[in-house]
């Protein structure tokens, strides 16, 4: 017989398989498709968004030294964007400093910052 912590433990295993087979991913305590882009603030509370394919996400705050952000500062949107002007691709860096996806790279304190290293990693 299988005690109550190693049943769970399996009833963990099985969930999270059968999660991985539906396509699905956990935002935050959203649950999205995993064609999303999960946009989850590194702020307390980590507010969160399922985006969806062909959007970024971006961070509003109300301190104004941050505004729009991709630091995962604020409030998470997901914006429309477009790559019809190569001088100005809206749909790089769609994950947008997202918690989801890990810490920010080192050096990245300042939105400029982020953008910047966040443009290297991608190329």
């Amino acid at each position: 017989r299988k005690s109550a912590t190693v049943l769970a433990a399996d009833s963990e295993k099985t969930n999270a398989t059968q999660n991985s087979d539906w396509g699905v991913m956990y935002c935050g305590a959203l649950i999205c498709d995993q064609s999303s882009i999960c946009c989850q603030s590194r702020d307390p509370g980590g507010a969160a968004l399922c985006c969806s394919p062909g959007t970024a996400c971006r961070f509003i705050s109300a301190d104004l030294e941050y505004g729009m952000n991709v630091l995962g500062k604020g409030s998470p949107r997901c914006l429309a964007c477009t790559d019809q002007d190569p001088k100005d691709p809206g749909c790089t860096k769609v994950h947008g400093g997202s918690k989801y996806y890990g810490p920010l790279p080192p050096g990245a304190e300042k939105d400029e910052d982020a953008t910047k290293l966040l443009e290297e990693e991608a190329a």
